[in-house]
């Protein structure tokens, strides 16, 4: 497989997205059509998660995404890759392999829970 940057990786942060992404460590999974991993997240956002993996599906490719939200539900979420990189740095410094994640389609009350997290997890 082969990794892709970032859309648009020459801008700054701030200049390419839209939600402001918390350092997170979640248990997810990624259930696509030809593959499933169990793995973490390593930040997250109402647009979309970084999921820690050496394994990755080709960017476009759709997938259900299933957070693990401590003493809650889990959170069952549509989402499609955006892009891969075999290096990306994560909340705690450290360079990892995985998919920048798109959510799609969030309905009022899982973009309310996911809201919710990211304020609970940012404070």
């Amino acid at each position: 497989m082969q990794a892709s940057s970032p859309p648009d990786s020459d801008l700054q942060d701030s200049d390419r997205r839209r939600y402001r992404r918390v350092p997170l460590r979640l248990g997810v999974t990624y259930r696509s059509p030809t593959l499933t991993v169990d793995a973490q997240t390593s930040n997250l956002s109402l647009g979309g998660a970084f999921v820690i993996s050496s394994r990755f599906d080709p960017i476009g490719t759709e997938a259900d995404v299933i957070l693990t939200v401590p003493e809650a539900d889990a959170l069952q979420l549509r989402g499609r890759v955006a892009w891969t990189t075999a290096l990306e740095t994560t909340a705690s410094g450290a360079s990892a392999s995985g998919m920048g994640l798109v959510f799609q389609a969030l309905g009022r009350d899982p973009r309310l829970m996911l809201a919710n997290l990211l304020l609970s997890s940012s404070a």
